[in-house]
Order: C-alpha cells, then structure tokens, then sequence
C-alpha cells in the first residue's frame, strides 16, 4: 500500500501516552486517528484502583476512500474481485478498568466476489460496565436488505488480567438473523479456494435465539435453493443442492438436504434435539446413490449409502 505520508507522534508524560496517526494519499488524510491512555510498565495485576479509574479515549477514522487502494494487500489473500468505497469510525472511551469501544463500517458500491451489491454496514458497541457486545450488520442488494444480523450478546474481559470474564448466566442473550435472496456467490472471494470455488445459490430464512444461556428459545428457518460448488482438492462439482432446515424450541428439524454429485445423488432428513443450545440426540436418515465424493489422479470415490443415526 502506497502514501504520501504517514506518520505517527507519540507523547509520553506524567504516566500518560498521548499519540496521533495520520495517512495522506494524494494531498488528502484518509486515515486518522488518536489515543490517550494511562501509562504503567508495571505489573497490570499489580497496578491499584486508582490506576484503572483512569479515563482513555481515542478514535480511528478511515474516510471513503476506494478498496482499489488495497488492492496489493487484498491480492496477497486472493481477494480479486471485491471492490467497493470503504469507510470506518471507530472511538474508545470510558476508563482503563471498565472502557468502552465502538464503531461503524460502511462498504459504499460494493462489489463482493464479482456480485454487485447496494451497500454493506456494520456497527458494534462493546460495554465493560454493561458486560455485552452488540452487533449489527446489513446488506442490501435490489434496494432490499438481502441479509440482516443483529447480535446482543453477555461479554466481558478483564483488562487487568487480559482473561475473559465470567458473565451472570442469567443475562439475556438475543440473535436476530434475516436473510431474503441471499447470493452465496458474495462469499467465493473469502473462501478457501483449494476446498471450495464457485460457490453459488441462494439463501432465504430467518432465525431468532432469545433467552438465557440456561433457558434459550430458538425459531425460524432456512431455505437454500439453487445451490452448487467445486472442490479443487476432490475433483469434483456438487450442484443441485437444496435444503431446508426449521428450528423450533427443542430440536433442529431438516426437512430436506439433497445434492447430486457426478451421476449420484445424496439425500438426508431427520431432527436433531436440543437442550437450550446444546444437541442432545440425532435422529438423521441419509441415502446416497452413486454420490462421487473424489476424482481425481490419484482416487476415483463413489459412495452408496442407506443409515440412519
């Protein structure tokens, strides 16, 4: 990635650390950033109280600026066909013992795996004090949300200790998932090309987990059509994919999973059963017929199948 400069000042007094960055690339700051922070070498479980009722504050800035910019990077990770206007803010407040951090990322024109998309969003706020994380992503495509995630979850780490803590059992947990036409294709940039390439289908459900980590209600759906992918490393085309799969209090049902494979075919339903989010016993029946599953130089695998689980 090339600039016209970059620098980064760093000021260090009184046990404080004070910095700014900054990125210009053609006459213009894309990239900005500051952070002021206690400072202590000391041992962080050694530090006292009053330590970490310190306030920190600091922001990251990345104004719209094209991927095209990265494109060197992108291209070490194979990422070829993702372009798109990027934004981010991001700022930390709060104190060292209890901070608080959040932000938002924006794709403008996105254009993900060679799939044109409208726009893709996303936003975060993590509370020490509160102990969660929120999370909430969007895509649009068509003028229409093609996939809306919105996570609340109970977390919360220890900045004296650099550990997880352990958060109250009780605390509610909430996921909320939506998807309309959903094409998979957005993910082909992003996957291991040596297993899978030219993933395609379509994705369509929706699925809400509320509750406690003890009590946890689970609702929905999703309908996969139209679905196939090759795999480089097994020689092989999987197309014809479709599944269906509801989700209910107690047990995951798969109403329908079928593939075709080669001349074969392979298809599978059953319920799993679940305590709270945890499956307990499997009831799965899965029939395969001639279902390749390698062909390459070295092997030549077909698979006939009758069980159940």
């Amino acid at each position: 990635v090339q600039a016209d400069i970059f620098s980064i000042n760093f000021d260090a007094k009184n046990k404080r650390i004070q910095s700014n960055l900054s990125l210009i690339w053609d006459r213009k700051e894309v990239i900005s950033g500051s952070l002021d922070v206690p400072l202590d070498l000391s041992d962080p479980e050694q530090l006292s109280d009053e330590f970490y009722d310190q306030s920190v504050k600091g922001n990251l800035i990345i104004r719209p600026t094209p991927l095209s910019r990265f494109k060197s990077a992108l291209e070490k990770f194979e990422i070829t066909g993702t372009e798109g206007i990027i934004s981010f803010n991001g700022t930390l407040s709060g104190t060292a013992g209890t901070p608080n951090f959040e932000g938002s990322f924006n794709i403008q024109d996105p254009v993900l795996s060679d799939v044109r998309l409208d726009s893709v969003f996303a936003e975060f706020n993590y509370s020490q004090e509160k102990e969660n994380i929120f999370i909430n992503t969007e895509i649009l495509a068509a003028k229409q949300k093609a996939a809306d995630i919105d996570i609340d979850f109970p977390f919360s780490y220890n900045f004296k200790t650099f550990e997880l803590n352990t958060v109250d059992e009780n605390k509610p947990v909430s996921v909320e998932v939506r998807t309309r036409n959903f094409n998979l294709a957005v993910f082909n940039d992003f996957v291991n090309k040596e297993y899978t390439k030219n993933l395609k289908g379509s994705l369509n459900g929706e699925l809400s987990l509320k509750g406690t980590e003890d009590e946890i209600t689970t609702n929905g759906f999703f309908d996969l059509t139209k679905t196939s992918f090759e795999s480089p490393i097994a020689g092989i085309k999987v197309d014809g994919i479709k599944s269906r799969i509801e989700f209910s209090k107690d047990k995951i049902s798969l109403k329908q999973l079928s593939a075709k494979s080669g001349k074969g075919s392979f298809n599978a339903n059953g319920t799993i059963a679940l305590d709270g989010l945890y499956p307990t016993t499997l009831d799965i029946e899965a029939k395969a017929n001639q279902f390749k599953l390698a062909n390459t130089d070295e092997y030549n695998l077909a698979v006939d199948l009758g069980s159940r689980l």
